[in-house]
């Protein structure tokens, strides 16, 4: 069994480990990145009152966007066979590429989320702007890759 000392020795040890998987995380990622506080406990009794809730805190960009002409529940009921994620311009010039996308119904009570995970299945798709005319290529996500839910 790890004396006390050992244990605060290993925790203290740590932290270039830490550091660095924060800064890969960082630089590789482009994602925010926060270190959690590390307390240390006074004796071994004590330990389980010292447990952390992990070593590092990851920021991911989540982006949230309103359709005005439509209403949803669910997926049954949403108007089109695919949903669509965003313009590609904009997702392929995104570092980080945002966890997810959350398309929100026009009552704002429910909502269907594409994550990046699904970008496997997306397919592009040339569509009208109709905020200003413009033609432009999107990403889109059949429905059933992607979770509906209520607000």
């Amino acid at each position: 069994m790890r004396t006390q000392k050992q244990f605060l020795a290993d925790l203290r040890n740590s932290t270039p480990t830490v550091n660095k998987v924060a800064e890969w995380l960082r630089s590789k990622h482009g994602y925010q990145v926060t270190l959690l506080p590390n307390e240390e406990s006074p004796s071994h009794e004590e330990r389980m009152s010292f447990t952390d809730d992990g070593d590092i805190l990851v920021g991911m960009p989540v982006e949230v966007k309103q359709n005005f002409q439509y209403e949803w529940t669910c997926m049954s009921d949403f108007p089109f066979p695919k949903v669509t994620v965003m313009a590609v311009h904009a997702w392929d010039s995104k570092k980080p590429k945002p966890h997810s996308v959350i398309m929100v119904d026009k009552k704002g009570t429910h909502a269907v989320i594409t994550t990046k995970e699904t970008s496997t299945e997306w397919t592009v798709y040339t569509q009208k702007d109709c905020r200003d005319g413009e033609v432009q290529n999107v990403y889109q996500c059949p429905k059933e890759h992607c979770k509906f839910l209520k607000l």
